[in-house]
């Protein structure tokens, strides 16, 4: 099908982790990138309206949770969707419920952790939401997981993210703390020592008026690829 769209056979694996070989997202994804388009813009309209129309008929508590799942991540916690979208813990896994009947969404093999099960429909959701809307809900998802992580664990890349999307709603040392966090993390993983001049050429958007000095410097979360020769700075935002 890629072939016939004129794209490479190497794009088959990104298009199976987007559509779940689902033959319709599928043939719309194929279409999409044999107009040039990137994978981003895969989400054609024939595909929104269907997923629209798979939302439109799921319980208003569902589609509320759904939409701040979407901020959450492509998996996500049923406790951290609880507090993001407001609804307390029994209405929330009902609403997960009704959207995994509904093929929306799937267990993750961890309890009360769930995953889309498409990538399309993540990318409609969060694309139909408004931006302010959206950082709220970063905000929220950014709290949620603070708290959490008081309780387990939380990897300091999601807390760094979700801070970094909410912008102006969030701590900026916090936000500066958890880069710096998710940094050094990344850094003990692949053996590679992260110093804050690399670290800044990755970003810096985040400033305030008195930072604390162990924050001086440090931008928006940095990951290291293990892969490279040399460690590789990549935002990562939560979208």
């Amino acid at each position: 099908m890629l072939t016939d769209a004129g794209r490479p056979p190497s794009l088959a694996p990104r298009v199976l982790e987007m559509t779940e070989g689902n033959p319709f997202f599928v043939g719309e994804m194929a279409r999409a990138l044999g107009e040039g388009n990137p994978d981003e813009a895969a989400v054609t309209p024939r595909v929104r309206d269907v997923v629209r129309w798979r939302l439109a008929r799921l319980p208003r508590a569902a589609a509320d949770v759904l939409t701040a799942a979407a901020v959450a991540g492509p998996e996500f916690d049923a406790d951290i969707v609880a507090a993001a979208a407001g609804i307390d813990a029994e209405r929330t896994l009902d609403a997960i419920e009704a959207a995994e009947r509904a093929r929306l969404v799937r267990p993750a093999g961890v309890l009360d952790r769930f995953g889309f099960a498409h990538a399309l429909v993540r990318q409609t959701i969060v694309g139909d939401l408004p931006a302010g809307r959206r950082v709220r809900l970063h905000a929220r998802i950014a709290r949620a997981l603070e708290q959490a992580s008081t309780l387990r664990a939380v990897a300091a890349t999601d807390l760094a993210a979700h801070f970094d999307a909410a912008s102006g709603l969030a701590d900026a040392n916090k936000t500066l703390h958890y880069a710096r966090q998710a940094a050094d993390e990344a850094a003990a993983r692949c053996g590679w020592p992260v110093t804050s001049a690399r670290a800044r050429r990755c970003g810096g958007r985040h400033r305030t008026p008195n930072p604390p000095a162990t924050a001086r410097g440090w931008p928006k979360p940095c990951s290291v690829s293990c892969s490279a020769r040399r460690p590789t700075c990549s935002t990562r935002t939560a979208r």
